[in-house]
């Protein structure tokens, strides 16, 4: 199953850049890959990636082994390593990340700790990635909204395509 969240919407289709999903699977395999690179790839490539299951130890081995594969196949280079955290911040749903706290009172949005104990591991990973200073944090609110089943600023969210609030939506398959 495709996943993607209705603040991705306006590039889901193309997937022009990184689904949150994937940079998840990225985070928990220990492999950054680079923007570039992922516009190299097949929409196909790119589709394998939000798909591939990527949970347990043999799933997480496997997505990082054809990942780095997709990557020497598409550029003639390897992706970089990055460190994998024994227990990282988005797993953690007992404290709101200080850069959490910080994007929210920036967007006057409000967000308990009972909130956040209640989001899934990635929805605050990608709270998380939205609220870090080098990341465009446009659509931190919208993702907030998303999560808490309110009204996007941007938009607002069709029970059609997702009948279930703070899950993601699936992704339209491509014929």
């Amino acid at each position: 199953m495709n996943y993607h969240f209705q603040f991705e919407a306006d590039f889901i289709d193309s997937l022009r850049c990184i689904p949150m999903t994937v940079r998840y699977k990225l985070d928990i395999c220990g492999v950054k890959l680079k923007l570039q690179h992922w516009h190299q790839f097949s929409l196909e490539a790119r589709q394998s990636l939000l798909e591939l299951p990527c949970a347990t130890k043999t799933e997480i081995r496997d997505y990082r082994s054809y990942l780095q594969a997709l990557v020497h196949n598409y550029t003639g280079e390897l992706p970089e390593d990055i460190a994998v955290a024994d227990f990282p911040e988005w797993q953690q749903g007992e404290m709101i990340p200080e850069s959490v706290q910080i994007q929210s009172q920036k967007t006057q949005s409000s967000l308990t700790l009972e909130q956040w104990g209640k989001f899934s591991p990635l929805q605050r990973f990608v709270l998380i990635k939205l609220s870090r200073s080098h990341h465009e944090n446009k659509n931190f609110r919208p993702a907030l909204q998303e999560f808490l089943g309110l009204e996007s600023c941007s938009s607002e969210p069709s029970s059609e395509t997702n009948p279930v609030p703070n899950a993601p939506v699936s992704a339209p398959d491509n014929p």
